[in-house]
């Protein structure tokens, strides 16, 4: 980008607001009147997304989770604010079939956090989702996601880094309850944990409302097996615990809609 050089040194604020207010410029940011289901995408709170983009025009920031950028009708581009504090991270979805709600959809998406500003390692997140319309009101997305992440091992009494590849097949149910509302459900499991005899997963239910100005929803996670997220830290050896019991695991997010 011209007039910012991070090379060689830590970024700085203004460095990040550039950032910001070239993305939000580019899609010159104008909120959809409705919740849309592009909205509601896997921002690490227990969705599993679906392959409806943000719609172009529309911003919505999340203060803690990857924001996203509506770019054009088929394309966003989704960051985190906090997160480039500790490394660069973006990503793109981009929406191969499909443009409106009653469209069969089907999208690929791509995710990449680096591990501090001397990009000592890479976190890569990959979904490719398809989404079916059920009725006006629901629709049902099955979603595949493969991700690759370092992890800490101990070898010898030296630290060391390797890669794990994680498959996780989700799939989740969306039902527009009306404008501003919207409930999903969603399943999901990692294969890793099977490949080792720990049958893990998440199962979990979340409402979510937007207004004019702001997005908000809540609702409660149910995890098995210690997947708690949608990457977790292997090492390895097995680190699902077979003995754990079902935990809740609640989700609540606010976000406001640009």
């Amino acid at each position: 980008m011209e007039g910012v050089d991070v090379h060689g040194r830590e970024p700085t604020l203004e460095d990040l607001m550039l950032l910001f207010l070239t993305l939000l410029t580019a899609a010159d940011a104008k909120p959809p009147e409705t919740l849309d289901v592009g909205e509601l995408y896997g921002a690490r709170g227990g969705w599993s997304g679906s392959a409806h983009t943000v719609p172009k025009g529309m911003v919505a920031l999340h203060p803690i989770n990857r924001s996203a950028v509506g770019v054009t009708d088929f394309l966003d581009v989704k960051f985190g604010i906090l997160g480039q504090i500790f490394g660069p991270e973006a990503g793109l979805e981009v929406q191969l079939l499909g443009r409106e709600r009653s469209d069969v959809s089907l999208s690929v998406e791509t995710y990449n956090a680096v591990n501090g500003w001397r990009f000592a390692s890479v976190t890569s997140l990959n979904h490719l989702h398809l989404t079916v319309p059920v009725s006006d009101a629901t629709l049902l997305t099955a979603s595949m996601m493969g991700g690759y992440g370092p992890s800490a091992s101990v070898a010898e009494g030296t630290a060391q880094i390797e890669g794990t590849v994680l498959l996780q097949p989700e799939l989740a149910v969306d039902v527009k309850l009306s404008d501003t509302v919207n409930v999903t459900g969603t399943a999901r499991t990692a294969i890793h944990g099977w490949q080792k005899d720990v049958p893990n997963g998440t199962v979990g239910g979340i409402f979510a409302f937007g207004s004019e100005i702001f997005g908000m929803s809540g609702g409660l996670n149910l995890v098995y097996g210690g997947l708690q997220g949608p990457l977790p830290v292997s090492t390895g050896e097995a680190n699902f615990d077979s003995d754990l019991a079902v935990i809740p695991w609640p989700h609540a997010q606010v976000w406001m809609r640009l």
